[in-house]
């Protein structure tokens, strides 16, 4: 949590910042508007850095409550942020110092991209991850498959379900995932069931683990985020 807390404090650094207990924060704001989101429609910056760091941390970073007002130029707002902790101990995917620096780098490129496009890969990515905090295992593995499929079917990429999931990741220069038709068995036995009578739970559990740190490194090139700023420790887990 110290390292997500650092990182909200260095992002609001024009207002006060406190620790409620672990797994949460407040950040309070004061100055201008804050700049509009350059990820969604009618979201903030602070929207942005959350969707962000849920990619880097592999875990839901979200706000629980938030207030705006504006008056005369003026902005106020209070964000409680909270961070799911003890769940997740998937490596994060970008070195902590270079969090910021590539989050600015990633709003900047993200202007240039289709707005839904990027609502389906971040809508389906949140719907594998809470999946993930409930305990679903299948689920989440089926819908990490599907925020890459969506994906590819927005950009009309042609071929069956499986094809066109290696096309994107070929259009971004992935290397060959070994697990990936793994976590397509796993999607097969979610969505249409009895497809899975060969993959044992060992090899379901690495596909499962490979496809949810797959869609985090994904998206986050999708963003701008060069695979050479990948830690080896989070690679290593869709690559092995």
């Amino acid at each position: 949590m110290d390292s997500i807390q650092r990182l909200l404090n260095k992002l609001a650094r024009r207002g006060n910042y406190s620790s409620l207990s672990e797994g949460s924060a407040v950040i309070e704001f004061h100055g201008d508007a804050l700049k509009n989101s350059a990820f969604l429609e009618n979201r903030t910056i602070v929207d942005d850095f959350l969707i962000f760091a849920s990619l880097c941390y592999g875990t839901i970073c979200q706000p629980l409550y938030q207030e705006a007002q504006v008056s005369a130029g003026e902005y106020k707002g209070v964000f409680i942020v909270q961070h799911h902790t003890g769940i997740n101990t998937s490596p994060v995917a970008l070195k902590e110092l270079d969090v910021i620096s590539l989050f600015e780098q990633a709003r900047t490129s993200a202007i240039g991209l289709d707005k839904l496009r990027v609502n389906l890969a971040i809508h389906w990515f949140f719907a594998s991850l809470r999946e993930f905090e409930l305990g679903n295992k299948l689920t989440e593995a089926a819908l990490a498959w599907v925020t890459l499929e969506t994906q590819a079917k927005f950009l009309s990429i042609q071929g069956n379900k499986f094809q066109i999931v290696e096309s994107l990741l070929a259009q971004q220069a992935f290397s060959t995932v070994p697990t990936l038709n793994n976590l397509y068995f796993l999607r097969n036995k979610a969505f249409h069931e009895g497809s899975l009578s060969s993959l044992s739970e060992t090899d379901a559990d690495a596909a499962r683990i490979a496809g949810g740190a797959l869609v985090r490194a994904q998206i986050l090139n999708l963003f701008g985020v060069s695979q050479t700023h990948f830690q080896q420790e989070f690679t290593h887990l869709y690559l092995r």
